[in-house]
Protein backbone atom coordinates (compact mmCIF):
# COMPACT_ATOMS: atom_id res chain seq x y z
CA UNK A 1 0.00 0.00 0.00
CA UNK A 2 1.61 3.53 -1.16
CA UNK A 3 0.61 6.18 0.97
CA UNK A 4 1.05 9.94 0.98
CA UNK A 5 3.34 10.23 4.43
CA UNK A 6 6.12 9.04 2.08
CA UNK A 7 5.27 10.28 -1.61
CA UNK A 8 4.73 13.88 -0.82
CA UNK A 9 8.66 13.22 1.09
CA UNK A 10 10.24 12.02 -2.02
CA UNK A 11 11.88 14.28 -4.43
CA UNK A 12 13.92 14.39 -7.42
CA UNK A 13 17.47 16.21 -7.43
CA UNK A 14 19.92 17.64 -9.33
CA UNK A 15 23.34 18.15 -7.82
CA UNK A 16 26.47 18.72 -9.91
CA UNK A 17 26.27 16.82 -13.10
CA UNK A 18 24.36 13.84 -10.94
CA UNK A 19 20.26 13.06 -10.88
CA UNK A 20 19.43 11.76 -7.67
CA UNK A 21 16.39 11.07 -5.31
CA UNK A 22 15.92 12.65 -2.07
CA UNK A 23 13.69 12.81 0.50
CA UNK A 24 12.56 14.61 3.97
CA UNK A 25 12.66 13.25 8.01
CA UNK A 26 11.68 15.60 10.42
CA UNK A 27 14.12 15.09 13.67
CA UNK A 28 13.39 16.96 17.18
CA UNK A 29 10.93 19.19 15.26
CA UNK A 30 13.75 20.25 12.38
CA UNK A 31 13.27 19.54 8.35
CA UNK A 32 16.67 17.57 7.28
CA UNK A 33 16.75 16.28 3.62
CA UNK A 34 18.35 12.84 3.00
CA UNK A 35 20.29 11.79 -0.19
CA UNK A 36 23.32 9.54 -1.06
CA UNK A 37 26.65 11.52 -0.61
CA UNK A 38 28.33 10.00 -3.95
CA UNK A 39 27.66 12.77 -5.81
CA UNK A 40 30.27 15.27 -4.40
CA UNK A 41 33.91 15.66 -5.38
CA UNK A 42 36.46 13.08 -3.71
CA UNK A 43 38.03 16.23 -1.60
CA UNK A 44 34.81 16.40 0.41
CA UNK A 45 33.73 13.09 1.16
CA UNK A 46 35.42 12.88 3.93
CA UNK A 47 32.76 13.13 7.85
CA UNK A 48 33.16 17.15 8.06
CA UNK A 49 30.78 19.83 8.44
CA UNK A 50 33.11 22.64 6.82
CA UNK A 51 30.76 23.25 3.95
CA UNK A 52 28.51 25.68 4.93
CA UNK A 53 25.75 25.97 1.52
CA UNK A 54 25.27 23.54 -1.02
CA UNK A 55 23.59 24.73 -3.94
CA UNK A 56 21.07 22.06 -5.51
CA UNK A 57 18.29 21.90 -8.03
CA UNK A 58 14.97 20.26 -7.14
CA UNK A 59 12.45 19.27 -10.13
CA UNK A 60 9.09 21.14 -9.27
CA UNK A 61 6.44 23.28 -11.53
CA UNK A 62 8.18 20.92 -14.75
CA UNK A 63 11.58 22.80 -14.37
CA UNK A 64 14.70 22.76 -11.91
CA UNK A 65 14.91 25.34 -9.42
CA UNK A 66 17.61 25.95 -7.19
CA UNK A 67 17.70 25.23 -3.71
CA UNK A 68 19.37 26.66 -1.33
CA UNK A 69 20.66 24.36 1.31
CA UNK A 70 23.71 23.94 4.06
CA UNK A 71 25.19 20.48 4.74
CA UNK A 72 24.38 18.99 7.88
CA UNK A 73 26.92 16.29 8.03
CA UNK A 74 27.47 12.07 6.19
CA UNK A 75 26.85 8.75 7.18
CA UNK A 76 30.27 7.43 8.91
CA UNK A 77 32.94 5.66 7.25
CA UNK A 78 31.48 3.94 3.61
CA UNK A 79 27.93 4.90 4.02
CA UNK A 80 26.42 6.52 1.35
CA UNK A 81 24.06 8.73 2.81
CA UNK A 82 24.30 12.95 3.11
CA UNK A 83 22.03 15.11 5.29
CA UNK A 84 21.31 18.42 4.27
CA UNK A 85 18.94 21.11 5.90
CA UNK A 86 16.97 22.75 2.92
CA UNK A 87 16.41 26.90 3.48
CA UNK A 88 12.54 26.59 3.42
CA UNK A 89 10.13 23.47 4.11
CA UNK A 90 9.56 21.07 1.08
CA UNK A 91 7.08 18.56 2.07
CA UNK A 92 3.71 18.49 4.84
CA UNK A 93 4.99 17.27 8.20
CA UNK A 94 3.28 13.58 7.58
CA UNK A 95 4.59 11.19 10.09
CA UNK A 96 7.00 8.79 8.44
CA UNK A 97 9.52 7.59 11.58
CA UNK A 98 13.26 6.83 10.60
CA UNK A 99 13.92 3.68 12.16
CA UNK A 100 14.57 0.31 10.49
CA UNK A 101 13.37 -1.26 14.26
CA UNK A 102 11.69 -4.06 14.01
CA UNK A 103 12.28 -5.01 10.05
CA UNK A 104 12.15 -8.52 9.53
CA UNK A 105 14.21 -10.74 7.01
CA UNK A 106 11.61 -12.10 3.89
CA UNK A 107 9.80 -8.09 4.60
CA UNK A 108 8.05 -6.65 1.76
CA UNK A 109 9.22 -2.98 1.44
CA UNK A 110 9.00 -0.17 -0.74
CA UNK A 111 11.64 1.93 -2.60
CA UNK A 112 11.06 5.50 -4.08
CA UNK A 113 13.22 7.19 -6.68
CA UNK A 114 13.57 9.20 -9.97
CA UNK A 115 14.89 6.66 -12.87
CA UNK A 116 13.64 9.00 -15.21
CA UNK A 117 11.90 12.62 -15.07
CA UNK A 118 8.20 12.04 -14.14
CA UNK A 119 5.39 15.07 -15.01
CA UNK A 120 4.72 17.51 -12.12
CA UNK A 121 1.34 16.63 -10.32
CA UNK A 122 -1.64 19.00 -9.76
CA UNK A 123 -2.35 16.33 -6.22
CA UNK A 124 1.22 16.47 -5.36
CA UNK A 125 1.88 20.29 -5.18
CA UNK A 126 3.38 19.96 -8.98
CA UNK A 127 6.24 18.08 -7.66
CA UNK A 128 6.44 15.16 -9.93
CA UNK A 129 5.41 11.39 -8.14
CA UNK A 130 8.35 9.30 -7.89
CA UNK A 131 8.45 5.78 -8.93
CA UNK A 132 7.50 3.05 -6.39
CA UNK A 133 8.73 -0.15 -6.53
CA UNK A 134 8.56 -3.29 -4.18
CA UNK A 135 10.98 -5.26 -2.78
CA UNK A 136 11.62 -8.09 0.17
CA UNK A 137 14.02 -7.84 2.52
CA UNK A 138 17.42 -10.45 1.91
CA UNK A 139 19.75 -9.41 4.20
CA UNK A 140 19.22 -7.44 7.54
CA UNK A 141 21.84 -4.60 8.41
CA UNK A 142 24.80 -6.40 10.30
CA UNK A 143 26.16 -4.43 13.43
CA UNK A 144 28.88 -3.15 11.70
CA UNK A 145 28.17 -2.01 8.73
CA UNK A 146 24.27 -1.46 8.77
CA UNK A 147 24.07 -2.08 5.28
CA UNK A 148 21.02 -3.61 3.84
CA UNK A 149 20.43 -6.01 0.60
CA UNK A 150 16.94 -5.92 -1.22
CA UNK A 151 15.64 -8.48 -3.62
CA UNK A 152 14.42 -5.67 -5.82
CA UNK A 153 15.25 -4.56 -9.77
CA UNK A 154 16.90 -0.66 -8.85
CA UNK A 155 17.40 1.87 -11.86
CA UNK A 156 19.70 4.49 -12.27
CA UNK A 157 18.25 7.58 -10.40
CA UNK A 158 17.37 5.86 -7.35
CA UNK A 159 20.10 6.47 -5.42
CA UNK A 160 19.55 8.52 -2.62
CA UNK A 161 15.94 7.25 -1.98
CA UNK A 162 14.35 5.75 0.88
CA UNK A 163 13.27 2.48 1.42
CA UNK A 164 10.24 2.10 3.74
CA UNK A 165 8.03 -0.46 5.61
CA UNK A 166 4.83 -0.80 7.26
CA UNK A 167 5.55 -2.20 10.96
CA UNK A 168 4.17 -4.72 11.78
CA UNK A 169 4.29 -4.20 16.20
CA UNK A 170 1.24 -2.34 16.20
CA UNK A 171 -2.23 -1.55 14.51
CA UNK A 172 -2.00 1.53 13.86
CA UNK A 173 -0.27 0.93 10.26
CA UNK A 174 2.43 3.32 10.54
CA UNK A 175 4.87 3.71 8.21
CA UNK A 176 8.83 3.73 9.05
CA UNK A 177 11.86 4.71 6.39
CA UNK A 178 14.74 2.47 7.30
CA UNK A 179 17.63 3.30 4.54
CA UNK A 180 18.75 5.24 2.41
CA UNK A 181 19.48 3.43 -1.57
CA UNK A 182 22.82 3.36 -2.42
CA UNK A 183 22.79 1.54 -5.65
CA UNK A 184 22.55 -1.66 -7.61
CA UNK A 185 24.43 -4.38 -7.90
CA UNK A 186 25.98 -5.37 -11.55
CA UNK A 187 26.91 -8.86 -12.83
CA UNK A 188 29.75 -9.06 -15.77
CA UNK A 189 28.10 -11.83 -18.21
CA UNK A 190 30.26 -12.80 -21.18
CA UNK A 191 28.82 -12.36 -24.85
CA UNK A 192 27.88 -15.22 -26.83
CA UNK A 193 30.57 -15.74 -29.46
CA UNK A 194 32.82 -13.96 -27.56
CA UNK A 195 32.65 -10.53 -28.43
CA UNK A 196 33.15 -8.93 -25.02
CA UNK A 197 30.96 -8.48 -21.72
CA UNK A 198 27.93 -6.97 -20.68
CA UNK A 199 26.99 -5.55 -17.12
CA UNK A 200 23.46 -6.72 -16.10
CA UNK A 201 21.14 -5.89 -13.30
CA UNK A 202 21.55 -8.61 -10.23
CA UNK A 203 18.31 -7.42 -8.77
CA UNK A 204 20.37 -6.99 -5.22
CA UNK A 205 19.42 -3.21 -4.33
CA UNK A 206 22.13 -2.02 -1.73
CA UNK A 207 21.12 0.23 0.96
CA UNK A 208 22.34 1.81 4.55
CA UNK A 209 20.59 2.08 7.56
CA UNK A 210 18.49 5.58 8.54
CA UNK A 211 20.37 5.78 11.79
CA UNK A 212 23.52 7.41 9.74
CA UNK A 213 21.60 10.14 9.01
CA UNK A 214 20.37 10.33 12.73
CA UNK A 215 24.12 10.49 13.81
CA UNK A 216 25.13 12.76 11.56
CA UNK A 217 21.90 14.95 12.57
CA UNK A 218 22.49 14.47 16.33
CA UNK A 219 26.20 15.95 15.94
CA UNK A 220 24.92 18.83 14.03
CA UNK A 221 21.49 19.55 14.39
CA UNK A 222 20.74 22.48 12.76
CA UNK A 223 17.67 21.52 10.69
CA UNK A 224 15.00 23.93 9.67
CA UNK A 225 12.97 24.39 12.58
CA UNK A 226 9.37 23.70 12.25
CA UNK A 227 7.72 23.53 15.24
Amino acid sequence: MVVSNFIQRTFQLKILDSYLTGFTIDVDNRHYLCTAKHWLPSTNMENSIDIDTIWIEIFHEDKWKSLKTRLVGFGSEEMDICVLTPEHRLSPFHPLTPTSADLCLGQEVYFLGFPYIRPSEKINNLFPIPLVKRAIVSALPSKRDKTLYLDGHNNKGFSGGPVVFQKNSNSKNEFCVAVVVKGDTREKIPVVGGAGEVYLNAGIVVSHDISHAIDAINKNPIGLKIG
